[in-house]
């Protein structure tokens, strides 16, 4: 995936994803509560939803940790493929990667201004021009391989929590079909 991709790209992704956790949702809840003796159902009801909170905070920690370790993976490779961008400019950047993270990364590159030609160059202004415009596209190169950086590693982001999904997916499988003794069907109807 491109870091300029549509967003209706994303979209039949989130409608598989969002239906998904519909129906996986209520059916954990009918399951989970479905041998439990109604007296205790809020007993059960309140540990399901809070086991249900602390899976969803460590997923978003695993998601979040991934994120930052595939952006800091992926930025300086990303920024190897900026020509004329000066070692000292990409070691600020990684270090700003790393220190401030994905979004402030990108909106303080973007932020960058253009620089002005050197004093050396007044006297000839094509020389002065070219170098600005160069200056201006190795700025545009290095705001992309940035916003590549994010995208790489949401992508990675996207896949490991799909595994995730598949595998709950699989043990779900392995979830006994039980029935509550009064919907036991009756013999001989």
């Amino acid at each position: 995936m491109h870091y300029d991709s549509p967003y209706l790209v994303l979209l039949p992704g989130y409608i598989f994803l969002g239906t998904g956790i519909g129906l996986a949702i209520s059916q954990n809840t009918q399951v989970t509560l479905s041998e439990i003796d109604p007296r205790h159902a809020g007993t059960a009801s309140g540990i399901l939803n809070t086991v249900r909170q602390i899976g969803t905070a460590l997923g978003i920690a695993i998601i979040g940790a991934v994120v930052a370790a595939q952006f800091n993976a992926a930025l300086p490779k990303r920024l190897d493929q900026v020509a004329n961008l000066p070692a000292d400019s990409k070691t600020s950047i990684i270090a700003l990667g790393k220190a401030a993270g994905i979004t402030s990364t990108s909106t303080i590159v973007k932020s960058f201004p253009v620089p002005t030609a050197p004093i050396s160059l007044a006297a000839n202004p094509t020389a002065a021009a070219a170098y600005v415009s160069q200056a201006s596209k190795t700025l545009n190169d290095t705001s992309t391989a940035t916003d590549q950086a994010t995208t790489d590693s949401i992508v990675l982001a996207i896949r490991v929590g799909a595994l995730f999904v598949f595998l709950g997916g699989l043990l779900s499988l392995r979830i006994p079909n039980v029935r509550h003794p009064k919907e036991a069907p009756v013999a001989g109807h």
